[in-house]
Order: C-alpha cells, then sequence, then structure tokens
C-alpha cells in the first residue's frame, strides 16, 4: 500500500554552467540561474500539483527559510517533494514541470538577445532560434519518482537517490550543427551572429562578420572608458568578446532579473575590487562531509526521529538557517562577496588577509548546533589564491580541485576522514605552493580556541613572522632538507629527529632581538610546528605551507616586500 510518491528532481549541468566565467559576474549569474530555475521549479511543482487537485509537500530545500532579498544564489540544484499520489500521476506532474523548466531558461537566454541587440538592425528572431537550439541541448532537467511503501521513507528515499542516479546515467545527447567560432567565455558552442556563414568562408572572413555581428550590439554593453570599473573590466561585453547565447544569457542576468523580481541588482564586485589594495584574493568553496549519512540518521542524534519526512524536513531547515541567517554575514563581515550559499556550499571570494579567519569562521559556525547542522558534523573546503588578474575559471577550477584533495584527506593518526582545508597558493609569476592540512591537527572535534586548530596557529605564525621572527629560516630548511625528500616529497622517517633539532636551531638564530623570553617562545613553537609536519602529506607540502606563511605576512604589510634579512 502506497503512502505517497517521492519526486528528486535535479538541474544541470552545475560544475561547466558555473565555472564558464571570465568576469566575477558570470560567476555570480550561473550560480543565481541555478537557484532561480530551483525556485521556479518549487513554484510549478506546487502550481502543477493544484491543477491536478494534489497535495505537495516539499521537503528539501527548506523554501520558507530563505531569504531572497539577499541576491545570492541560495537554491540548491535538486529538490525533494512528498506528493500525495500514485506514482503514474506523480511522473505526469514531473514531465509537465520539466517542459516549463526548459521554456524558462530559453526564456532567460532569449531576454539577452533583446537586451543587447533590439536597437540594431539584426534579425532578433533568427539568433532567437539558435539560442533556443543551444539552451534546449545545454540545460539539463532529471526526475525520479518511488512510491513510499510499507518499508518507509527512508526506503524509498535511498531507492530515489539510485533511480537518478541511473536516469543521470543515460544522458541526452542532442546534436546541433556548429558551423563557426566558438564562444570566447566557454569555447563549446558558436559565438552568435546575425547571418549563416558562407560555406566556402575562411576563418578570417568568419571573424570579420562575428566582429560586425556584436559591434551592433547597444551602448549599454560597450565600454566608454570613463570609469576605473570600466578600464578595468573592459565595458560588460569585451570588443573582444563573442558570446553564444547561454554566456549572454548569464551576462545579462542582472537585467533579467531586475525586471522579475521589480528592483536593482548591482553590479558583482571584480576580482580587482575584491583585492583592493593588494594585489591578490581567495576563492573559498566549502562542502559538508558526509551529508548522506546525516539525512539517512547515520550520523548525530536529534530529537525527531530518522527516516521521516519530518527528519529530512528538520535537517533541510538547519542547513537553510546556516546558509541564509550566518554565511552570508559572515562573508560581509570578511569584506567578501558571496557568490552562493545553499545548504552545506558554499562559495565566496573575499580578501586575501582575511580568508583563513573566514575559513575558520564558516567551519565553526557549521558545527555549532544553535547556528549550524550538528556539533560532530564536519566540512571540508577548498582555498585557491589567486592573482587579481589570473584567469578566474582556473582559479575556480584549483579551488574546487583542493576541496577534492581536502575531501581525500585522512589523518594519519586518528584515521578520520575529510574534515580538512586545501590551499593552493598562485602567485603572479606561476609559482603555486600547495598543502592539505586538518583544520584541527590533533584531529578532535572543532574547536576555536584550541592550539591544535591550524587557522589559530597560522595567525599567531603570522604575527610572529611580523614582529618577532625572521622568515630566512624557511629557505635555510628547504635548502637542507628537500634533497633529501623521496619521489612523493616525503622525508624518510629517521630524519624526523634531525628535522625537529634542525627546525629549533633555525628558529633560535631567526629571532629577531633574542631574549631568554622569546627562547622561550621557541620552545612552545618548534613542537607546534613539528605537529603540522607529522600531520601534513609530505615535507615538500610542509614546506609549501610555511612559505604560506610568509606570503600572508607580506599581505599583512600591505603586500610590499620588506627587509627580510636574518638578525
Amino acid at each position: 500500500m502506497s503512502k505517497g510518491t517521492l519526486l528528486l528532481l535535479s538541474l544541470g549541468p552545475v560544475q561547466s554552467f558555473i565555472a564558464s566565467a571570465r568576469k566575477t559576474e558570470d560567476l555570480w549569474s550561473g550560480s543565481y540561474i541555478l537557484s532561480y530555475m530551483t525556485e521556479k521549479a518549487i513554484a510549478l511543482t506546487q502550481e502543477q500539483a493544484e491543477k491536478q487537485q494534489l497535495t505537495v509537500e516539499l521537503i528539501f530545500p527548506a523554501a520558507a527559510e530563505i531569504n531572497l532579498d539577499l541576491m545570492v544564489a541560495a537554491f540548491p540544484n535538486r529538490l525533494l517533494c512528498l506528493v500525495h499520489g500514485d506514482p503514474d500521476v506523480t511522473a505526469r506532474l514531473a514531465g509537465a514541470v520539466e517542459s516549463k523548466l526548459y521554456d524558462c531558461f530559453e526564456k532567460i537566454c532569449s531576454f539577452g538577445v533583446e537586451e543587447v541587440f533590439s536597437q540594431s538592425n539584426i534579425d532578433l528572431d533568427a539568433l532567437k532560434a539558435v539560442v533556443k537550439d543551444q539552451a534546449q541541448g545545454f540545460f539539463e532537467v532529471f526526475w525520479a519518482v518511488e512510491p513510499i511503501r510499507e518499508d518507509g521513507y527512508e526506503s524509498a528515499r535511498r531507492k530515489l537517490e539510485a533511480r537518478l542516479a541511473a536516469v543521470k546515467n543515460n544522458r541526452k545527447f542532442d546534436p546541433h550543427e556548429q558551423d563557426g567560432i566558438v564562444c570566447t567565455v566557454c569555447g563549446e558552442r558558436d559565438a552568435l551572429h546575425d547571418r549563416p556563414y558562407s560555406p566556402t568562408a575562411r576563418i578570417g572572413a568568419m571573424r570579420y562578420q562575428l566582429r560586425s555581428t556584436w559591434a551592433k550590439r547597444s551602448r549599454k554593453y560597450r565600454s566608454t572608458g570613463q570609469t576605473q570599473s570600466e578600464r578595468d573590466d573592459g565595458g560588460r561585453i569585451r570588443d573582444s568578446e563573442f558570446l553564444c547565447g547561454i554566456c549572454l544569457g548569464k551576462r545579462t542576468a542582472r537585467e533579467f532579473f531586475g525586471e522579475v523580481r521589480n528592483r536593482y541588482y548591482e553590479p558583482f564586485r571584480s576580482t580587482v575590487d575584491i583585492s583592493h589594495p593588494r594585489t591578490y584574493y581567495s576563492i573559498l568553496v566549502m562542502d559538508g562531509d558526509d551529508m548522506g549519512q546525516w539525512l539517512s540518521g547515520d550520523k548525530g542524534q536529534f530529537s525527531d526521529p530518522p527516516g521521516t519526512v519530518e527528519y529530512h524536513q528538520m535537517i533541510s531547515k538547519r542547513l537553510a538557517y546556516f546558509s541564509g541567517g550566518v554565511v552570508p554575514q559572515l562573508v560581509t563581515d570578511a569584506g567578501g562577496s558571496l557568490v552562493y550559499a545553499g545548504g552545506d556550499d558554499v562559495l565566496a571570494l573575499t580578501p586575501v588577509i582575511n580568508s583563513f579567519r573566514l575559513a575558520g569562521s564558516l567551519r565553526a559556525a557549521f558545527s555549532d548546533p544553535k547556528v549550524g547542522l550538528h556539533e560532530e558534523a564536519t566540512a571540508s573546503m577548498g582555498m585557491v589564491i589567486a592573482y587579481m588578474k589570473a584567469p578566474l575559471g582556473q582559479a575556480l577550477e584549483q579551488a574546487r580541485q583542493m576541496e577534492k584533495k581536502a575531501k581525500s584527506y585522512v589523518h594519519p593518526h586518528t584515521k578520520k576522514p575529510k574534515d580538512a582545508l586545501g590551499v593552493s597558493l598562485v602567485t603572479n609569476s606561476g609559482e603555486i605552493r600547495e598543502f592539505v592540512l586538518p583544520w584541527m591537527l590533533n584531529g578532535g572535534p572543532y574547536q576555536e580556541d584550541s592550539i591544535y586548530n591550524l587557522v589559530e596557529l597560522m595567525e599567531e605564525c603570522v604575527n610572529l613572522l611580523e614582529h618577532e621572527l625572521s622568515p630566512t629560516f624557511m629557505f635555510q630548511l628547504a635548502q637542507a632538507f628537500l634533497p633529501l625528500v623521496n619521489q612523493h616529497g616525503k622525508l624518510p622517517q629517521e630524519h624526523d629527529k634531525l628535522l625537529q633539532l634542525e627546525l629549533r636551531r633555525l628558529l633560535q638564530r631567526s629571532l629577531l632581538k633574542p631574549t631568554k623570553e622569546k627562547k622561550d617562545l621557541v620552545d612552545r613553537l618548534c613542537p607546534r610546528l613539528m605537529n603540522v609536519h607529522n600531520v601534513i602529506g609530505s615535507t615538500l607540502e610542509f614546506i609549501h605551507w610555511l612559505e604560506s606563511l610568509k606570503f600572508f605576512r607580506k599581505m599583512k604589510r600591505g603586500g610590499r616586500d620588506q627587509d627580510e634579512t636574518s638578525a
């Protein structure tokens, strides 16, 4: 006997849509469009249910808890609801919602054609036809239904997740003829041009026709060079940019949502603005660990019994409050800009000097039972520190790679997986420094005021480098021990004692004004640094971690090189 039917709907593609970004506005708009599409999916599901005289109970996300006034992407790319009807009726409902979602996405993209080319003599209908094909071939809506039977809600939910995964593995393929030059942002689809290319046209002629088309864009989307922002950004659409319908929809999303919401959307801050007055900024990507186990009740204890709709709704509300009520304020306090905060996922850009403090605050809030999920909940984060004019897409991909490495971390002593921070420092000269470390060096529960807290230790070390220590010991340590590491960057274990003795000696020599009290400081600091070495992946990573401290000391001083000679 069925007790209703679960409907799980997922939108995509996510990563490729968001990552196709040359400007921070592309990054924001990609996330915001997907969030808006989930919001529309919820509304359409309820609308279709009313037409069919069905009752729908939303389980995830907790839409009522999401604050739309923040103008931040706050909806995840999926929804789960309970439809009080049989699977056949629910499937018809899902099919109707799917069709309308495709129409909605096409409308967003077609809006860009009207917005940019309406004042020209270009055939808008012809361009919209191309945009329609591109939108229909790109946007993805996946859904699955599963009745709740005697074995209960949780069993049905697990079967539903497996069913949706199978549907995603059988992806559609809509071939569309491409005969031109690809979009300069995504590099995947044809850039829009006002008339078909000649079958015998050479690349030069095609480029000329493309430039001619985009030269007809409205004045609003050109650069006048009157403001510093325009001089830095080259206008909303640069002279060298030729966009496909999808990327054009992202570039004009601010105007689209301004009309839909009847409000003004400010331009998203550029990396130059976020970096000011320094030349580097940080991208933070955070994701909750083992969320499937939290949803199933295998982790944590709450007053609501696991394996029920009510339990899942409670988890949804907690995540919605964390992402909508806590994360935006923490990012704002750090001087950063929030791109996305949906449930346990966070994507933010922040000034480099505040990045580690923000990272620690986000991690602490996630396991705070008053504002986050649960005291036992953990989260992993990827962070990239990039030059302000480095390619944004590459920096975002690097941040996601570091998040994956943090997710793969296993504490060598406690064997506790995940709950780590992965950092990549990419300098303007192209040098890369990477390391992955646990939030708590001892592998214990997160505590902000603990001596084992990674963020606290890093901030303490940066302050010491600013006032008490010369950073030259790092170079000398690397020069002495890197020739001894193996092909994986690891120092043979029998050399650990030698490393500790040499580290202590170099620290003492690096004291700017040696006193007995400062020598005691070295006695306290050396074991803590060796603790980092013992839980990090390799000696090479340890050196990278030390060099990152030197970099942050430089950023704290204003980004200017100072005299770094030892005393």
